[in-house]
C-alpha cells in the first residue's frame, strides 16, 4: 500500500490544452490515480470524491497533459 493519495489537486497558474488554450491566473488541476479528471478555476466546486483531497499549491505554471522530454533532472528535481 503506497503512502501517496490517490486523488489530489494541483494549484498554480493552469495553461489548458484546449482548443482556445484557456489559461487560468490561479487554477486546478485534479488528478485521480495518476490521472486528469478536471481542470478548472481555483474557486469552482471539485468534481465528486475531491472534496477532502489534499491540494498542492505549486506556485508555478501547470500545462495538464504535457510532458517536457528534455529537462534536465539533476537541475529540477534531485538536491544539490
Amino acid at each position: 500500500m503506497s503512502d501517496h493519495p490517490t486523488k489530489y489537486a494541483l494549484e498554480g497558474c493552469v495553461v489548458t490544452m484546449d482548443p482556445s488554450f484557456t489559461v487560468f491566473e490561479r487554477g486546478t488541476v485534479y488528478v485521480d490515480g495518476g490521472r486528469i479528471t478536471q481542470v478548472a478555476p481555483t474557486g469552482s466546486l471539485p468534481p465528486p470524491g475531491f472534496q477532502d483531497a489534499p491540494v498542492i499549491g505549486t506556485r508555478g505554471t501547470i500545462y495538464p497533459g504535457l510532458i517536457d522530454l528534455h529537462n534536465h533532472l539533476s537541475y529540477d528535481a534531485l538536491a544539490l
